[in-house]
């Protein structure tokens, strides 16, 4: 008789989380052309692992040429983000 292993126990229940990415491809080209490798590695293999669920992610991009009024909105953005969250 096989036994198959159990499911992985949640260590942190009822867990969720979000993941501020910066890059300096734009965010659309990246998901698109890639898939986001780099989400979805964070939140299937490490995050997920741990139970925490759901994860989702933010993006914000190109940061290199990005001007200060840009960036600003950007932190406005995250500030409301974790706001909601709590």
């Amino acid at each position: 008789m096989i036994r198959w292993p159990t499911p992985v126990t949640r260590i942190w229940p009822r867990r969720l989380a979000r993941l501020i990415v910066t890059m300096d491809t734009p965010p659309l080209l990246h998901w698109l052309r890639y898939g986001s490798p780099g989400i979805r590695l964070i939140k299937d293999a490490i995050l997920g692992f741990c139970g925490v669920f759901p994860v989702r992610g933010t993006t914000f991009g190109p940061v290199r040429h990005s001007t200060e009024e840009r960036r600003a909105r950007w932190l406005a953005e995250v500030e409301a983000l974790g706001r909601r969250q709590r």
